[in-house]
């Protein structure tokens, strides 16, 4: 409208004002086509119409009386009439939403994996939560595949079952971990309509509609969720059921009278167990409930049933709300040995100084760090958050930064590079060590050296587990020490 009086209140011949009027609406015309919104699209290809007829009739028309007869076409209302059958489709809330920034789950997982390289173990937990939620889905959704499955099954099956029927609130979910359970009820949906639902002729005679009917609930509980599946066929026959345990030998003949339903009725669930007699290629072999129980298990949730002989039964299952952080961990004590043997072989191996031992103390031994004179310090947050430390004496550290050196130095200059020396040595450590465990090595970022010159001592950390290995060798001793907090 706002872009039809703009033009009518221009100026300029009238044919021309209606030619741009008349291009304007044949593009709205072919948008919405694509759009797919029928009823404006018919409503403009009839004004199309009339704007051609009046021309060829009154080519006298003034500005006004184009602009009364346009006006009173009620053009908003054309949209709105689709706008309407759109909301009945996709809900109020579509419409209300804000502006939305689309992710995609790729997108999301580097974010993640920068995230758990970069923070600690402890603001991972904090922020990853809240992060991994913009992937999760409605549990509808998950469900999405199955009202179509129903209704071709029910179609090669020659029964009468209406739409199913998915209701109950909006669970957001991480849908991995229900992945194989949803999955499984597939043999739910296919015993609904299989053995379930009755021929049109059967729930005629029976009073029952025609049409069969298969339902799913979903309700949130503050640890679970509540998934009930029913239908309104002919229910589960429990003296088939108990018929067919005394056959699989799960119960005799002189116990199973003693055996309340409840019990009879958890057995539909059991490998081989099923009320047909003669499989066919859609059910019958006593597998597919047994399937369903698995992924349960396997979730963590439980199942119970209710069955009314000739009005249905309903499968009440409750599934466990699942949030986990799964961060990626490495065991210290696994890691502490590497280090230390990296610092053996960059010792024997490269600079040529001969080790003579070396002890590791454990962390439940110690909260105390050995500082030599000259410390190397390397902060680590990620996968492995802490301190990572290397100290050396003074004797084996001048011994390495002349071995480090192309060429010759003074005693000055050796004093000048020492500690630049130490922190490169300390690197190399840490590196080559993460290289041993490549599922962590990208999950990892490694700060940058500090040294630190104290004469030897020990410095004593509350609240943070200390590995310190002492390494002995010719030239003199040093230390290699992880330091790990979940603060730091």
């Amino acid at each position: 409208n706002a872009q039809m009086e703009m033009i009518l209140d221009g100026e300029g011949p009238v044919d021309e004002m209606i030619d741009e009027i008349f291009r304007a609406f044949h593009t709205f015309k072919g948008t919405f086509s694509q759009l797919e919104l029928i009823n404006v699209v018919e409503k403009l290809h009839a004004l199309e119409s009339k704007i051609t007829r009046l021309r060829s009739e009154r080519p006298e028309m003034s500005i006004e009386e184009w602009r009364r007869m346009l006006s009173s076409m009620g053009l908003q209302k054309w949209l709105e009439a689709d706008l309407e059958i759109l909301k009945s489709h996709l809900g109020d809330k579509f419409f209300s939403r804000k502006a939305a920034l689309i992710v995609e789950p790729s997108q999301i997982a580097d974010i993640e994996q920068k995230m758990i390289a970069t923070l600690t173990a402890g603001e991972n937990k904090l922020l990853l939560p809240h992060l991994r939620r913009l992937r999760y889905k409605p549990f509808k959704e998950l469900l999405g595949s199955y009202p179509e499955y129903v209704e071709r099954l029910a179609e090669r099956l020659q029964k009468l079952v209406n739409p199913v029927v998915i209701e109950g609130d909006d669970v957001l979910v991480d849908p991995d971990h229900y992945h194989e359970f949803v999955k499984s009820l597939i043999h739910v949906f296919r015993n609904s309509v299989d053995h379930g639902i009755e021929t049109d002729e059967e729930r005629f005679s029976a009073g029952k509609d025609e049409f069969g009917q298969i339902k799913c609930e979903i309700k949130p509980n503050k640890r679970t969720i509540e998934l009930k599946i029913s239908d309104d066929g002919r229910g589960l026959d429990i003296n088939s059921v108990r018929a067919k345990a005394i056959e699989k030998g799960v119960f005799d003949e002189n116990t199973i009278g003693d055996v309340p339903d409840e019990k009879i009725k958890e057995l539909i669930f059991m490998d081989s167990i099923s009320t047909r007699e003669n499989p066919s290629e859609i059910s019958g072999r006593g597998v597919g409930l047994s399937a369903v129980r698995s992924a349960l298990d396997k979730l963590g949730g439980s199942v119970h049933v209710e069955s009314i002989p000739g009005q249905g039964i309903t499968y009440h299952f409750e599934l466990p709300v699942i949030e986990t952080i799964d961060l990626p961990e490495i065991s210290i004590d696994k890691i502490i040995a590497p280090m230390v043997n990296r610092a053996r072989e960059l010792m024997t191996d490269e600079m040529e100084i001969g080790v003579v031992d070396s002890k590791c103390i454990e962390p439940e031994e110690t909260d105390r760090l050995m500082i030599e004179d000259i410390t190397a310090l390397i902060g680590i947050k990620g996968a492995l958050s802490g301190t990572f430390a290397m100290s050396f004496e003074r004797d084996l550290a001048m011994t390495l930064v002349r071995k480090f050196a192309i060429d010759e130095l003074s005693d000055e200059e050796a004093e000048e590079y020492v500690e630049d020396t130490m922190a490169e040595i300390t690197n190399i450590v840490l590196g080559n060590t993460l290289n041993v465990f490549p599922e962590i090595n990208n999950l990892v970022t490694i700060g940058t050296p500090k040294t630190v010159r104290i004469n030897s001592s020990v410095l004593r950390f509350t609240g943070s587990d200390i590995w310190t290995a002492t390494v002995m060798t010719e030239q003199g001793r040093l230390s290699v020490s992880l330091l790990v907090s979940d603060t730091m």
